[in-house]
């Protein structure tokens, strides 16, 4: 089984999606405040895109922690689609007031955290499009398993 990604696979998808997706593509170069975030049902969600409706009834009701969060997209996300705490790890401690603005802008700044460092074990643990940014891969990983619950799982996506 081959996989397609990076710049061609985005224009495959653009090229043969089923419907318009650029208010959402690329996510990267957007801040929250580009985002229609009331009501809530307008926040555009890119998680269920990467990892399915699998991914979305397993989040319901658990505490997850996203590795790499940058400005909390993902982790307002999480809380939106049913996590019973969503938590946002990012070093670059000035990204976390961006995302409990958007959090709270989002009606989810209840069950929203943002921090520089795992501080209880989580259910779930996803990262999307962080690894190229991480300095040391395989201590990240070691990080993400040691934050793990006893039978939590991973969810990661690679730019």
């Amino acid at each position: 089984m081959g996989f397609i990604g990076g710049k061609i696979g985005l224009t495959l998808l653009n090229r043969f999606s089923p419907d318009d997706r650029s208010e959402t593509a690329p996510p990267e170069n957007r801040s929250p405040d580009d985002f229609d975030v009331s009501p809530a049902e307008n926040y555009p969600y890119r998680l269920h895109d990467f990892f399915g409706n699998e991914f979305c009834e397993e989040i319901r009701g658990k505490t997850v922690a996203d590795f790499g969060c940058g400005g909390g997209r993902d982790v307002v996300e999480l809380a939106l689609r049913g996590a019973e705490r969503a938590v946002g790890l990012e070093i670059r401690a000035e990204l976390h007031e961006q995302g409990r603005s958007l959090a709270g802008r989002c009606g989810v700044a209840n069950r929203c955290e943002f921090l520089s460092t795992a501080q209880t074990p989580a259910d779930i643990v996803t990262s999307v499009d962080a690894f190229e940014h991480f300095g040391d891969p395989e201590e990240i990983l070691r990080l993400m398993a040691g934050s793990l619950k006893p039978g939590g799982i991973a969810w990661i996506s690679f730019g």
